[in-house]
C-alpha cells in the first residue's frame, strides 16, 4: 500500500492551488483527479469558457471562430494545470475515483492509497430539476454547451443566476432569441432592489426575462423543436433549453461515510472554521463545502487549508474583501457579506453615473454604486451596477480586507476622467454627514471664532 503524508482529492482550482503550495513548502502530497486533463469546472467548462464567450460575442464573432477562440484560451491555461507541471513541482498524479474505504485509507481503480492528511476538493457539478418531460437531448449545462456544432435560433434558459444571465446574454449578441425564466418573484433577489431594477432593465433589452414563472413541463414539438410550458398554462416553442439552476457539490461516490465524514443538510461536506471535516485528518475546500462557488473564494481556501496543514491550526477561513461579479453588460457586482462583523448597518450611501462625469461622458448615467457602512466608517456591504463595474469596485474590497473607512476614498487622487471617482463621491458624502453633526458643527464655530474668521460675528 502506498502511502503519502497528504493526499488531495479534486484536480479543479482548490485541489491545484493546494497541491501547488503543498509541494512548495516540500510536503509529501500526491493529487488524485478523474478528468483527462486538471483544470477543473473553471478551466473548461464555466468561468474561462464563459468570460471568452462574452468577449467574442461582443466584438461580433461566428460561433465556429468563437468556439476556436475559448479552445485557444483554454489550451493556453492548460499549460498551468498541466500534469508535466505538477510533475515538475514534486507532485505524485494518479488518475481515477478515489473512494474511502475507511479514515485512512481510500481506493483508486484498485489501488490502494494512505495518508496522514486529506484534502477534498471535488468541485460541484450542475443540478439538473425535474420536469416532466425533461429528456437529457433536450438541453444544455454550462458543461455541455461549449461543445455544441451551432447556436439554436432559439432558446430559453432556466435560472437568472450569473451563469443563466452571462449565457444569455452572449448568445442573444450571436443573434439567438433568448427567453429566461427565473421563479423569484423579483430579479437578482439577493441584490438591492436600485441595482437589481437597472439591471434587469439594461439586460432585458437583449433577452427577454420573466420573472415568478417556472417550467411545468417540456415535451417534443413539431421539426425537433421544443414546447415549454409555463406556470400550467403557457406555452413557449424553443430549439433548445440551457439549465442554470444552481450546482451541488460532487461528493456521492466519495465514500465520506466510511470516513468518519458528515454533511450538511444541503449535501455539502461539513467543515468547522479551519476547514477540517469531522474526520480531522480531512480537509475540505472549494465547491464541495457549499461556501461561495467561486474560483477566487477556492482559492482563499485552499490557503487556509495550506497553512493549517502546514503550521498547525492556525488560520481560520474567513471571506472578508471578497465578491462575487456578473460579468454581463453591465457588470453586476456584489460583496460577500462579511462574516465576522458583528455591527449593525448604520448608513448607506448612493451614487449614480450621473454624478460622476466620466460615466455622463460614457452614456452610462444609470450606473449605481451603494455602500453600507458601519459607525466607525468600515464597509460592511457594498453593490453596483455599470460597465466594468468590477475594476473600480475592486477597490472597494481591498478597503474592506485592509478594515480601512469609506473616507480613505476622498482622499485619494482620480486621474480625470476616472470611473472609480465614483467612490470619492461615496465617501464625500460620508464625510459631509460626519461634518453635519451637532457636535463637529459647535467645535467648528468655535474654533472659527478662536481664530477671528467670522467677521466679528
Amino acid at each position: 500500500m502506498k502511502k503519502h503524508k497528504v493526499i488531495v482529492i479534486g484536480g479543479g482550482a482548490a485541489g491545484l492551488y493546494t497541491a501547488a503550495g503543498l509541494a512548495r513548502f516540500g510536503v509529501d502530497v500526491a493529487l488524485i483527479d478523474s478528468a483527462s486533463e486538471m483544470g477543473g469546472d473553471c478551466l473548461h467548462t464555466g468561468c474561462v469558457p464563459s468570460k471568452t464567450l462574452l468577449h467574442w460575442a461582443s466584438k461580433g464573432l461566428t460561433w465556429d471562430a468563437t468556439r476556436r477562440k475559448i479552445s485557444e484560451t483554454i489550451a493556453s491555461l492548460q499549460e498551468h494545470d498541466s500534469d508535466v507541471r505538477f510533475r515538475e513541482l514534486g507532485v505524485t498524479l494518479y488518475k481515477g475515483k478515489a473512494v474511502f474505504q475507511d479514515e485512512t485509507t481510500i481506493r483508486i481503480d484498485g489501488q490502494m492509497l494512505t495518508a496522514d492528511k486529506f484534502v477534498l476538493a471535488t468541485g460541484a457539478r450542475p443540478v439538473v430539476p425535474a420536469i416532466p418531460g425533461l429528456k437529457s437531448d433536450m438541453y444544455d449545462t454550462h458543461e455541455t454547451l461549449f461543445t455544441r456544432p451551432s447556436v439554436p435560433k432559439s432558446m430559453l434558459i432556466i435560472g437568472g443566476g450569473a451563469v443563466g444571465l452571462e449565457i444569455g446574454q452572449a448568445l442573444a449578441k450571436m443573434g439567438t432569441d433568448v427567453t429566461l425564466v427565473e421563479r423569484h418573484e423579483q430579479f437578482l433577489p439577493a441584490f438591492d432592489r436600485d441595482v437589481a431594477e437597472i439591471a434587469h432593465q439594461r439586460l432585458s433589452q437583449d433577452t427577454t426575462i420573466l420573472l415568478r414563472t417556472s417550467v411545468t413541463q417540456v415535451e417534443v414539438h413539431d421539426e425537433g423543436k421544443i414546447k415549454v410550458t409555463l406556470n400550467g398554462d403557457q406555452e413557449l416553442i424553443v430549439d433548445r433549453l440551457f439549465i442554470a439552476t444552481g450546482r451541488k457539490p460532487d461528493i456521492d461516490a466519495l465514500g465520506w461515510d466510511k470516513a468518519g465524514i458528515e454533511i450538511t443538510q444541503d449535501h455539502t461536506i461539513k467543515v468547522n472554521a479551519y476547514l477540517q471535516t469531522t474526520n480531522p485528518r480531512v480537509y475540505a475546500a472549494g465547491d464541495c463545502i457549499g461556501g461561495p462557488m467561486l474560483t477566487h473564494a477556492a482559492g482563499e481556501e485552499a490557503r487556509t487549508v495550506i497553512t493549517n496543514l502546514v503550521f498547525g491550526r492556525l488560520k481560520k477561513m474567513s471571506y472578508r474583501g471578497m465578491a462575487m461579479v456578473v460579468y454581463t453588460d453591465p457588470e453586476i457586482y456584489q460583496l460577500v457579506t462579511i462574516d465576522d462583523q458583528v455591527e449593525q448597518p448604520a448608513y448607506t450611501y448612493t451614487a449614480r453615473g450621473s454624478d460622476v462625469d466620466r460615466f455622463v461622458i460614457d452614456n452610462e448615467r444609470d450606473a449605481n454604486v451603494k455602500i453600507t457602512i458601519n459607525k466607525k466608517g468600515c464597509i460592511l456591504q457594498a453593490q453596483a451596477v455599470g460597465t466594468s463595474a468590477s475594476s473600480y469596485m475592486q477597490l472597494v474590497a481591498q478597503a474592506v480586507a485592509r478594515k480601512e473607512s469609506l473616507s480613505i476614498f476622498s482622499s485619494s487622487h482620480y486621474p480625470y476622467p476616472l470611473k472609480s471617482e465614483i467612490l470619492k463621491t461615496l465617501a464625500n458624502q460620508y464625510l459631509l454627514h460626519k461634518f453635519e453633526s451637532p457636535l463637529v458643527q459647535w467645535l467648528l464655530n468655535r474654533w472659527v471664532r478662536f481664530r477671528k474668521l467670522n467677521g466679528g460675528r
